[in-house]
């Protein structure tokens, strides 16, 4: 059975509940599937009712009154279910293409996502402009450049990552990143191969310059997120 979903961004707030009285700005999403995202059983012939952006009421159709003046969505045939999470993504450096990927997230029922190290300065302006409501896309939390060695991983495959050589170097990139409002940073700690089976270790980001990026970050309030591979590094 081909399963069509209908994105929701906002959440579950109440199963079965008694609908609102007529009000304006209400919607309601009649006769789809309802997986409402709590292991509960699926609700066959749902109402969901949406009133200024918030669902009130959820239930089989013959338990939620629609009120009068209410829109009403057809969706008969159709899935709703609470937006999905990524945890990873990376976006593409480019302006235009990134803002493809994130309407590609969203019609795909992605409505949050997080962004993993790569966001370039096109890609900042792309995820602003989804953010106030200039482009579609989901809610994207963004880390800006990723931290590496110099010449570490991932520089193999891309030129779009801070290399700071000094702490001093680490704690201006943190700088950089905090006046950009990023959510949080992310660092690479590992020595890494070219991922085609050859031995060949990347230089591994410095103690002394992890420190200072983790020691500026939190005077910033922001927190830092890590990609590591080796037991030791945990």
């Amino acid at each position: 059975m081909k399963l069509v979903l209908i994105t929701l961004i906002v959440c579950l707030l109440a199963a079965c509940a008694a609908p609102p009285s007529a009000e304006p700005n209400v919607t309601a999403i009649v006769g789809a599937t309802l997986i409402d995202g709590t292991e509960s059983p699926p609700i066959l012939d749902a109402v969901v009712l949406v009133v200024a952006g918030r669902i009130t009421a959820v239930g089989p159709r013959t338990e939620v009154k629609i009120p009068a003046g209410a829109t009403t969505i057809d969706a008969v045939g159709k899935t709703v279910m609470p937006g999905l999470i990524d945890l990873h993504s990376h976006y593409a450096p480019d302006q235009a293409i990134a803002k493809r990927e994130f309407a590609a997230q969203l019609a795909f029922g992605v409505t949050t996502a997080r962004s993993m190290g790569g966001d370039t300065a096109e890609t900042m302006v792309a995820l602003a402009d989804v953010e106030f409501g200039r482009a579609p896309g989901p809610r994207i939390y963004a880390s800006g450049l990723g931290f590496t060695h110099p010449g570490g991983h991932p520089s193999q495959f891309v030129d779009f990552v801070r290399q700071p050589d000094t702490p001093e170097q680490a704690r201006e990139g943190v700088r950089e990143l905090a006046a950009q409002e990023v959510d949080y940073l992310k660092v690479y700690v590992d020595s890494n191969t070219d991922w085609r089976g050859e031995d060949h270790p990347l230089p591994k980001i410095s103690r002394k310059v992890l420190e200072a990026i983790i020691d500026e970050a939190s005077q910033h309030g922001i927190p830092v997120v890590a990609h590591i591979a080796a037991q030791e590094d945990f």
